[in-house]
């Protein structure tokens, strides 16, 4: 693999890790967005979706153009570039947005577990058997 390749490669894997990307990707697949367009049809926040709206622009995943109102004001829309279209339409053909869509749902699922546990559990174990609970786990 040459230095290219290899450069390409690792802002793929970087573009792939945001959280979102495929989000905003599918959001923009038919037609031009605002911000609050995007932000309405996905679950990213605000914040998240600025900054990665920045770095689509960037990579080249997406375009940004000024768009005059009727009003004579000016809002900033999003639209998929043939760039994006080809990486989305590679994820959907690997199943890669229900790959991240199952995977988000399991931290969700894990998350709430958690949750549960902080507050159920400890109100059923008395003191004594928590430490008994401890020292075993400790002995393995």
């Amino acid at each position: 693999m040459d230095r290219t390749e290899h450069l390409n490669r690792k802002a793929i894997e970087e573009m792939v890790k945001r959280k979102g990307i495929f989000q905003i990707l599918s959001s923009l697949e038919e037609n031009s967005k605002s911000f609050s367009d995007i932000n309405e049809e996905t679950t990213i926040s605000s914040s998240t979706l600025s900054k990665h709206l920045k770095f689509g622009v960037k990579d080249g995943l997406w375009e940004q153009k000024l768009e005059t109102l009727d009003d004579g004001g000016s809002k900033k829309v999003y639209s998929i570039t043939e760039y994006g279209e080809k990486n989305l339409i590679a994820a959907e053909k690997i199943d890669l947005i229900d790959a991240l869509e199952q995977k988000r749902a399991a931290e969700n699922a894990y998350n709430d577990k958690i949750e549960e546990f902080i507050e159920k559990v400890p109100d059923a174990i008395d003191i004594e058997s928590h430490r008994e609970m401890t020292e075993a786990l400790d002995d393995l």
